[in-house]
């Protein structure tokens, strides 16, 4: 399931003057203005990840100590014929736990099938940094962005 989250802003003025410009130096313009916004999501993204703070267990496959904030990223996308795009947020590395960490989970114990799984814990919530930082700085990066 993806959580994708699009935002459309009415860009008629800045598409007229884009048209008198060369295409490579246009296709620049809008990919140094999607990056604009992008970071100003992705450092509120930052700010508000959750970071680590329990003592690592040996052998564990937990994810280190602000490893999931230092994989934050930003990526554009700029393609003819289809609408730029800036992607915000974890790679595939960090992707799976930041996925819990936002929506929350339940753990469960080693069955051999679903149904065979027993709830062990109290379902932990989820964080919704995500959200969050989306919510708090969409104007800046719209600002940014025009």
């Amino acid at each position: 399931m993806d959580d994708e989250i699009a935002i459309n802003f009415d860009t008629r003025d800045m598409e007229r003057q884009l048209q008198g410009l060369p295409h490579r130096i246009a296709r620049r313009c809008i990919e140094d203005a999607m990056q604009a916004g992008g970071d100003v999501l992705l450092a509120a993204m930052k700010a508000l990840a959750p970071e680590r703070t329990d003592t690592p267990t040996p052998r564990s496959n937990s994810l280190p100590a602000g490893f999931l904030r230092a994989d934050l990223t930003t990526q554009v996308q700029v393609k003819p014929g289809f609408a730029p795009i800036v992607k915000v947020g974890p790679t595939k590395y960090t992707s799976y736990v930041a996925w819990w960490i936002e929506n929350g989970w339940t753990p469960t114990g080693h069955g051999k099938s679903r149904k065979g799984r027993k709830q062990v814990g109290a379902p932990i919530p989820g964080k919704h940094f995500m959200a969050a930082s989306f919510d708090e700085s969409i104007a800046r990066a719209a600002d940014a962005m025009l």
